[in-house]
Order: structure tokens, then sequence, then C-alpha cells
């Protein structure tokens, strides 16, 4: 009986043995098998950061290149088709009586009142702060103190400034004067006249005069510098071709009488020339 219950004990023990191995390989696996997941997982999980770091950004082709809460011509300031977007209108007391355009110089006639006109170029002062910024074709732009604001004409503003019921009520003769045709023939009036276009509200409308070389000529008949002259025998100034100087030849040198309309100030007046 000893023998059988010893036999016993050595199968119990030998059982007992091998699932203690077992159960401790299979606890080794375990570990094993957990370490290795979390090694792969941990490799796997790092490059997928990476790639996601070192992933460029798409980004669209949009960029601003301007403040968007600028007003429209601030913006598009440098599109020619806006830049003659007007500023605000001044409320300074200044009158713009004409504005001009030759080939070497463009100058605005500008004044407190009709007998204080004077001509300004552009970047000239006109008051203490105020100074002449730009000349457009029918308005000017004045910088005051820094701010630009616009000088436009008077809705009753004709050459000069001045209302047709005006002119009309001003208008004086002066004594017709006579030349010799021959002697006129064989000179070139743009000599004997300087003509400084005017434009009012984009359209020729008159022609500004000034001594030309033979300053008798001028005092002959009585012109002063900086009338204007606005039709020549009934054809107005503003039915001229551009190139006006070939129109002032032609009646000149066409015409038996010759009748100039001119301003002067806040008057209208005529001179008749005679060619015999």
């Amino acid at each position: 009986m000893n023998s059988s219950f010893n036999l016993y004990l050595y199968k119990s023990k030998v059982f007992l043995t091998n699932n203690l191995k077992i159960l401790v390989i299979s606890f080794l696996v375990l570990i094993f098998s957990i370490n290795t997941s979390n090694l792969i997982l941990e490799i796997f999980f790092s490059e997928s950061i990476n790639n996601f770091k070192t992933k460029p950004i798409s980004k669209n082709n949009l960029k601003i290149s301007e403040n968007p809460f600028k007003q429209n011509y601030e913006i598009f300031s440098n599109d020619s088709s806006l830049q003659s977007i007007k500023a605000p209108e001044t409320s300074l007391s200044l009158k713009l009586f004409g504005v001009t355009s030759s080939a070497n110089q463009n100058f605005a006639i500008i004044g407190l009142n009709s007998g204080d006109q004077k001509k300004y170029t552009e970047g000239e002062s006109i008051l203490d702060n105020v100074f002449l910024e730009l000349i457009h074709k029918d308005y000017v732009t004045i910088n005051r103190l820094g701010s630009s604001e616009s000088l436009s004409f008077d809705s009753i503003n004709l050459i000069g400034g001045i209302d047709e019921n005006i002119l009309t009520k001003s208008e004086k003769a002066i004594k017709n004067s006579i030349i010799s045709s021959n002697w006129l023939s064989e000179q070139d009036i743009s000599d004997l006249i300087s003509f400084v276009p005017i434009f009012v509200d984009g359209v020729l409308s008159g022609l500004e005069l000034n001594p030309g070389s033979d300053k008798k000529f001028f005092e002959t008949f009585d012109l002063k510098p900086g009338d204007v002259l606005v039709s020549i025998n009934g054809t107005k100034v503003s039915e001229f071709n551009q190139d006006f100087s070939s129109d002032i030849n032609s009646l000149f040198l066409e015409s038996k009488n010759i009748d100039l309309e001119l301003l002067r100030n806040e008057s209208k007046f005529n001179i008749g020339i005679d060619l015999n």
C-alpha cells in the first residue's frame, strides 16, 4: 500500500511540475506577446506621426495683396480706369475758372473771385497749406493739409467762369483796325499771337492769348495777356479741329474781315480787323 501511495505522490508531483512549466511558459509567451504588440504599435504610430508632420500641407494659390477693409478707390488705385475718381468737393472759397493744356505745360486758372485769377501748375501753392495736386479735363484736385479735395467748375461756368447772361449784358465793341492783307499773308499767326487752349468739361472752349514774338501786333489791337478768344467770324473755338492752328490760319488768311469775340475778366468784347 505504501508503494501505491508513493507512486501516486510521484505521479502528482510530475503532473504539477509539468503544469507549472506550461503555466510559466504560457505566462512568458503572454508577456512576450504584449511587449511585441506594444513595440509594433509604437513603431506604427511613430511612422504615422512623422508622416503627418513631414507631409506638406496643400495650399491654395490665393494671395491677399491688399487690405480688404480699404475703400475701393484705395484698393484699385493702380487701375488707370479708376484713377479719375473724384475726391470730396472742397469747402474752400476757391473758384476754378479754366484748365489749359499745351505741349509744354498744363495749368489751371484758380482764384477767390474773377478779379483774383492766377495760373497754377501741379505742385504750386495756392494758399497756405493748399497746393494744386492734379489737373483733370473738367476739374482739379487740390491738397489741403495732406487730404485731397476736388475743385470743380460752377454749374453756370462758361469760359473764365462767367455766366452767359452776364456776358450778353457786358458786351462792348472796340473800334475796328485796318491791316494789310498782303503783309498778313506773309506772317505766321503763331508768331504774332501765342494761343493756349482752354478746356471746360473736357471740351476745347477757348484760346488764351498772349503776345508772340512781335509784341507790337498784340498791342495794336488793344489785346492784353490773358484775353480769351471765344470765336472768330462767328465760328466758335469749340468747333475747331484738334489742330486749331490750321483753322485759325485759314480764317485769318481767307477772310476779308475778321471779327474776334473775346473775354476779359467778366466782360465779353469784340475786335474787328479789316484787311485791305
